[in-house]
This record gives structure tokens, C-alpha cells and sequence, in this order.
């Protein structure tokens, strides 16, 4: 093919022809990497620009200005895939500007089969039922077919959630349930031959399947148990050859850490057709190797995701995963188990370490893992992770934990130890019955504290000099015991109308300025005297109380309540209330100073707030929703128009123990139901009953 377009720089133009040429002088030098695959962002972002122009351009222009490459490596990356997706390139250099590369479609739109002989290989390649004769002739293109099949195939199996053929749950199955089972069967069947036909035809013909496409075919194959089907489709488009050690027997365990490394073929010799394969169609592949007992295969291609930048998800790795940690009923522990149960686990820390957080199912994979093998530590780092992710699990979670935790005593005896696994109630002051164990109040650990401390601070992003001033202000003092969200106090129960509060007051409508003033913008009245009531309740106790308000509020009452105003400044001078300034958000003082006080872990936030406001959505949830269960405060108040003004305020104090997963070494383990009230209780057996702590 002609070199001629690639004049950006010598050593660059070099590589590139070097990286697109199959065969001859020209061929790369050993280890040299070519251009195709995309293997960064860049080259990602160039072909995906790309393929979207050559499916969708003809509609909004034949041109393309390539401005965002920039770089003499960006310009041969687009000029390397526009000579493969059978567009027309060249750079445009006009003088005092930089060079652009410009792409184009070819003169006509039609299917390139009548190009000139003399005209490239890689220009002579269909275009997917090119745009224009598809609009003409309103005969639908291939990925349209695809995916009305892919619709059809969803309307077959989808029974209210059900696989195909399921009979309800609490309903026995019946011969008319097998029948329509089996009719759906056979439809879904004949859908996916029709789409494997339609692939067949694509790939004869040398119409390039897009990725799209790719992940419809395989997982309709997928869907029908057709995994070698499925396989076969994902090789061809994402141009992956058999490895030499394909059809390693699943019982040996492939790829582990004492293992040599698998060779890698991330392609196969260059096609004249683009071929490459998203996320889905990497899972989808991952799946049927895995269905297959082809575990090897399945991690090459795991390996061959990072290799081409492919981001990866839970589901590329849970499958691989659930295969190392199967084992077949009454198969004792060998060397080569705990071999391919580490290999589980190191997959288990590439999730994490990839922030992919696994989901109670996807942890429960493990931990059953771990129980069969006969693991116990491996087993007790799983549900330290449940501890530290969840608060409370699903039953079918408790379900398997509870036969988990009875089993592997028998698949480990002297490691593990003998628990006694039972469902219980807790009491008012956390006693489980039987055996009197007491669960107790699980706070956040120091760490989290401080990471919580930052998050608290992150989410202020106006009047920045305001809250430091706030922050040195808070240093400054003793730390407290109580922080009341005042405004949250002021308008508990108080959505009545101006007139509601109008008649209320004795006013006449001449003498409603007062009112006015009470009311917020959406008539929302504001009530001093619940929160001078909340704090004088709270001073009963002896700790020190601090009263967050807007200075708007304090204004407010200076002209309203005389009374209450000259209380607030009596607070004012004591140091126990502060005023946040204007364009501030009180809710953030309040939060940070509930979080950063010397001792955090005893103060409490005075607050019926929910905090669903999307910047606590900021904090880390995992901990910031156990902070909440230990240290808020809800209240009740009645009689707050009562004539003699007096407000009873009742206090509801967090819970005697918090409803989470907790642990008391390797001895006593206590998982709370999300469904139920109930408690399962793993106990190992001489442990002594005494409080969790």
C-alpha cells in the first residue's frame, strides 16, 4: 500500500509502516508492537471515533477533521485504522497550522465490491449494508437483524424473571409447564441458529462485525448453552488464535503462582476486515470457556483484556473464580485444591485492587470455596470482608454462611474450629438466646475516623476561608458531647400555612409582619423555642452541647423573639453555639464538627435528618452508614402550642448494639438478617459466653 500520507516525523513514520506491514523487508522487528489493537486511551478513543464515523458519517457529513490528534503517533494511529476500515485518509497541511489529518468516505457509498483492482485490499471491504442502499431500499442491516433476534430471544425468556421452562417456586411443576419449557426451548433455538446464519454470511463475505454485535451473538449463544458457539464468534472477532495449550484438562490447575506462564497471542496475523470485542464480549467468552471446563482458555483471555486496555468488571473475573473454588461432593483436600483455591484469591485481590467491589453472592463464592477445601483462614478473611462491606445479609447469604461454618471443621479438623451454628433473637439490651451472649455497639475504626474527617471536609467547596475559621474555632474548644442541627430542631412538625400560624398567634392580618418573617420562602415556619427547649434538654446532662444555627436564623429571631435571641447570645459568648455565614450550608458544620471533635466516638448529632442529601452520597458509605446507626440522636417533641409554651422534647438514643456483623476472634460470629429480625449465631464450641468486644 502507499506510504506516502505518513510525513510526520522519520522515526515515527518508520514504526508505523513497520507495524502495518504483514510481511517482507518491511516486517517488525521482534518485539516491536503494532498499532492494531488499540492498546492505550489514544488509540481507543481514535478507533472508536472511527468506527462511529463509518457507520453514522454518511448522515452528518463524508468528512471527518481528525483535531484531536495531535501528535505525529496519534496521526499514524489515524491513519492506520482508517486504511482498515476502508476510509479515505490524508493530512492536511496548511501553512501556519498544524497538520490534520482529514478522513473521508470513498466517492460512493455503496458496497466496495466495484472498486478498482488496482485499489487497496483493505479498501475493497463491505461496509455493513452500506448506509444508502439500506435507505433506499428500507432492507434492514445485518446489526439490526441482530438485534430484532436478540429482542425475540429476551421476549422468549423473559417469564416474570424466570429461566426458560421454570415453574413458579411454590407451585409443583406440571406437564403443561414441561411442554411450554421445552416450546420456548426449541423457539430459542431456532432464533440463535438464525443469528449464527447471519454471522456465518458476515463472515464470509468480509462485512466487518461490530462489537455491538459481537456481544448480542455471543451472549444469545450464551443464553441457549451454545458455548462453543459462543467461543467460536468471540475468537474470529476479537482475532484471538488458539493458544498451544489450549485443552488443558480442568483438573490441573492453570496459571497459578508456581506456574510457567501461559504463551500469549493476543492476535492473529492481520485481517482485511477490522475485528475487535468490548467488555460484554470478553465476559460473554470468559463465561463460555468457563461453562466449558476450560479454565485456561478463560484467563488468557482475562489476560488478554489488560493487554488491549479492555476495562474489566466483576463478571470477568467472578466466573474464572467460581470455577477454582467448585469442587465435586466427597472429594477430599489435595495439594492441587489449595493451589487452585489461592488462584481464586489472588483474582480476589485484583477485584479489589481494581476497586471492583465483589457483592454478597460473589463473596459467598469464596467462602464456600474456602469451607469445602478446608481452608479456615482463608475462610475467616471472607467474612472479616463481610464484616467491614456489609451490615446486614440477605438469608440466602446466611443460608450458605451457616454451611460454610459447619463444614469446615470436618474438611479441616484442628484447624478450624468446631462451630455450633443456630438462629436466634436479640433482646432489647442485645442478649441472644439461647447461651446469653451479648452484641454489643460497633463503632468506626480509627482509620476510618480519619478518612471520615477528610470526606466530611471535602464536601465544603464555598466560603472555604469561612470554615477554616471555623475549623481553628472548634480547636480551640473542649470537645463535646452533643452537636444539635438546630434548623432541623426549629422546623420539626412546623409546616403550617401563614394563616395556620397567623390565628395561632392572635394576630390580625394587619398585624402579620411578624409571620412573615417566620415563614421561610415555601411558608415553612421555624420554631426558636423548640430548639432553646432541645438545647436546656440536653444540658440536663451534664455534657457540653454545641448548637450549629445560620446567621440568617439568628437575625430572624433578633426581630421575632427577643427572648429566645438573647439566649442564643448568652450561648454565643459561652462558646456553644456557632453562626454559619451566608452562602454556607449549616448541615456541613455540623457534620464536621460532629467528625472531628477530640473524641469523636462520644459525640452525638442531634437530628432527625435523614443526610440522603447527595453530598453525604460523597462520604464513604460503607463506614459513614455504621457512623450513623452509633451516633445520631432522633427526638420527638410535644405540645409545642401549647398556651403556657411548655415542649416536652423525648429523646430516642442510638441502639444498646448495632445491627452489624460482629466478631469476637475466631470463637463467635453473629450475621443479622435484612429480611428478618433473627440473628445466625456461629459459636465454636467451649467458647466462653461472655459480651462481644
Amino acid at each position: 500500500p502507499p506510504w506516502s500520507h505518513l510525513l510526520a516525523s522519520t522515526s515515527l513514520c518508520v514504526y508505523a509502516i513497520m507495524s502495518i506491514a504483514p510481511t517482507g523487508a518491511n516486517a517488525p522487528e521482534e518485539g516491536a508492537q503494532p498499532l492494531f489493537p488499540p492498546r492505550d486511551r489514544t488509540s481507543r478513543a481514535i478507533y472508536d471515533l472511527l468506527r462511529k464515523f463509518q457507520t453514522t458519517g454518511y448522515r452528518r457529513g463524508r468528512e471527518v477533521r481528525m483535531t484531536t490528534a495531535t501528535t505525529s503517533y496519534a496521526r499514524a494511529i489515524v491513519h492506520d485504522y482508517a486504511e482498515r476500515l476502508g476510509l479515505l485518509h490524508e493530512t492536511d497541511r496548511t501553512p501556519g497550522q498544524k497538520a490534520v489529518v482529514v478522513v473521508r468516505f470513498p466517492e460512493s457509498a455503496a458496497p466496495l465490491d466495484t472498486a478498482p483492482e488496482d485499489a487497496p485490499a483493505a479498501k475493497k471491504m463491505r461496509l455493513d449494508r452500506s448506509a444508502s442502499v439500506a435507505r433506499k431500499s428500507k432492507v434492514p442491516t445485518y446489526t439490526q437483524r441482530i438485534n430484532t433476534l436478540a429482542k425475540h430471544a429476551t421476549n422468549l425468556t423473559r417469564d416474570e424473571g424466570a429461566p426458560v421452562g421454570a415453574p413458579e417456586a411454590d407451585t409443583p411443576a406440571t406437564a403443561d409447564d414441561a411442554s411450554r419449557g421445552a416450546q420456548v426451548a426449541s423457539q430459542l433455538e431456532e432464533v440463535v441458529d438464525s443469528a449464527l446464519a447471519l454471522f456465518a454470511e458476515m463472515r464470509d463475505t468480509g462485512i466487518a462485525v461490530s462489537a455491538h454485535s459481537c456481544s448480542v451473538l455471543v451472549h444469545l449463544c450464551l443464553s441457549a448453552s451454545r458455548h462453543e458457539d459462543a467461543v467460536a464468534i468471540f475468537t474470529h472477532c476479537a482475532g484471538l488464535s488458539p493458544p498451544d495449550w489450549a485443552g488443558v484438562p480442568p483438573e490441573a490447575p492453570p496459571a497459578c503462582a508456581d506456574a510457567p506462564p501461559c504463551p500469549s497471542q493476543p492476535t492473529a496475523p492481520r485481517q482485511e476486515t477490522p475485528l475487535f470485542a468490548d467488555e460484554s464480549s470478553f465476559s460473554g467468552a470468559i463465561r463460555a470457556y468457563c461453562e466449558l471446563g476450560r479454565v485456561a482458555e478463560a484467563e488468557h483471555v482475562l489476560r488478554v483484556m489488560g493487554e488491549r486496555c479492555v476495562k474489566v468488571r466483576l463478571r470477568s473475573f467472578m466466573p474464572i473464580a467460581a470455577v477454582h473454588c467448585a469442587s465435586a461432593p466427597g472429594v477430599a483436600p489435595t495439594p492441587s485444591s489449595h493451589a487452585r483455591l489461592e488462584r481464586a484469591f489472588e483474582l480476589l485481590e485484583r477485584m479489589e485492587a481494581a476497586d471492583l467491589h465483589p457483592s454478597e453472592e460473589d463473596l459467598l463464592v469464596f467462602a464456600t470455596g474456602a469451607a469445602r477445601w478446608g481452608h479456615w483462614p482463608r475462610l475467616r478473611a471472607v467474612l472479616e470482608r463481610f464484616a467491614d462491606r456489609f451490615a446486614r445479609l440477605s438469608e440466602s447469604t446466611l443460608n450458605g454462611l451457616s454451611d460454610a461454618l459447619a463444614q469446615v471443621h470436618s474438611t479441616s479438623a484442628g484447624v478450624a474450629p468446631d462451630f455450633a451454628v443456630c438462629r436466634s433473637k436479640a433482646s432489647a439490651d442485645g442478649t441472644l438466646d439461647p447461651g446469653g451472649w451479648r452484641l454489643r455497639a460497633v463503632d468506626i475504626r480509627p482509620e476510618q475516623w480519619t478518612e471520615l474527617r477528610a470526606a466530611a471536609a471535602s464536601i465544603i467547596r464555598h466560603r472555604r476561608d469561612q470554615f477554616d475559621m471555623f475549623r481553628a474555632w472548634l480547636a480551640e474548644r473542649e470537645p463535646f458531647d452533643f452537636v444539635v442541627d438546630a434548623a432541623n430542631v426549629g422546623y420539626f412538625g412546623n409546616n403550617s400555612t401563614r394563616a395556620t400560624v397567623q390565628a395561632r398567634s392572635g394576630q390580625t392580618p394587619g398585624e402579620a409582619d411578624n409571620v412573615d418573617k417566620l415563614c421561610g420562602r415555601k411558608g415553612a415556619v421555624i420554631n426558636f423555642r423548640q430548639i432553646t427547649a432541645m438545647i436546656r434538654e440536653l444540658n440536663k446532662s451534664g455534657g457540653r452541647t454545641l448548637t450549629c444555627l445560620h446567621e440568617k436564623y439568628i437575625r430572624r429571631c433578633s426581630e421575632t423573639n427577643p427572648e429566645d435571641a438573647a439566649y442564643f447570645h448568652q450561648l454565643q459568648m459561652e462558646g456553644a453555639l456557632y453562626t454559619t455565614p451566608h452562602g454556607a450550608n449549616d448541615d456541613h458544620y455540623w457534620l464536621y464538627a460532629a467528625v472531628a471533635s477530640q473524641s469523636p466516638s462520644r459525640c452525638l448529632v442531634v437530628s432527625n435528618d435523614e443526610m440522603r442529601d447527595h453530598a453525604f452520597d460523597m462520604l464513604a458509605p460503607r463506614f459513614f452508614a455504621r457512623w450513623k446507626e452509633c451516633h445520631i440522636v432522633q427526638y420527638q417533641m410535644y405540645n409545642h402550642y401549647a398556651p403556657d409554651g411548655v415542649i416536652r422534647v423525648v429523646l430516642r438514643h442510638p441502639p444498646a448494639f448495632s445491627s452489624v456483623v460482629q466478631t469476637h476472634g475466631d470463637g463467635r460470629w453473629f450475621f443479622p438478617s435484612s429480611e428478618t429480625d433473627e440473628w445466625l449465631c456461629a459459636v465454636a464450641v467451649g467458647a466462653t459466653p461472655v459480651a462481644v468486644d
